[in-house]
């Protein structure tokens, strides 16, 4: 039966009132079909902590190549977050498997921006999928009660809060 790398998503409490998305890797051991374990599970990515019950919107997506992880990170329900390249909150991430940020990210190396980004001003993502050929898709709670079905382009921003009803944007 074997062992396997798996990564699984949740909520993780702060101090005081703060929550977050932690993403962790670990290794599921099964020594029978119905007998498994995870071993060695451990933090490897997290959302800022922030007050409030907002989604968190943490999704993950493999790249094609199996080289990097895509992790969608809620707006917590702060809006404003979204459009603050310094902090991952509102965005997709793009991560090494080990969860260092991945080069070749639009704002690797320039200070001050949350290393990991690969697109921000996102609302809450519920849905993150690769298509056969290669794109990253995303399905999110969009503005004014629309939902919204975007391919999720390198360094782009999907205007949350600033888009409303009727805005456009590339």
């Amino acid at each position: 039966l074997g062992r396997r790398t798996i990564y699984l998503t949740w909520a993780e409490a702060g101090e005081g009132d703060t929550r977050g998305a932690a993403l962790g890797r670990g290794t599921l051991v099964c020594s029978q079909a119905d007998t498994c374990a995870i071993e060695g599970m451990r933090v490897v990515w997290r959302q800022p902590k922030v007050s409030g019950r907002g989604h968190y919107g943490h999704r993950i997506a493999f790249s094609p190549d199996g080289q990097h992880i895509y992790v969608s990170s809620g707006d917590r329900q702060k809006m404003e977050p979204a459009q603050d390249t310094s902090n991952n909150i509102g965005s997709i991430v793009r991560l090494n498997l080990d969860g260092s940020a991945a080069s070749g990210n639009p704002l690797s190396g320039q200070s001050g921006r949350a290393q990991d980004l690969w697109s921000w001003g996102h609302r809450n993502i519920l849905g993150l999928d690769v298509d056969a050929q290669g794109r990253l898709w995303a399905v999110e709670h969009g503005p004014a009660g629309g939902d919204e079905f975007n391919l999720v382009v390198r360094g782009a921003n999907y205007g949350w809060p600033v888009v409303s009803e009727g805005d456009h944007y590339d």
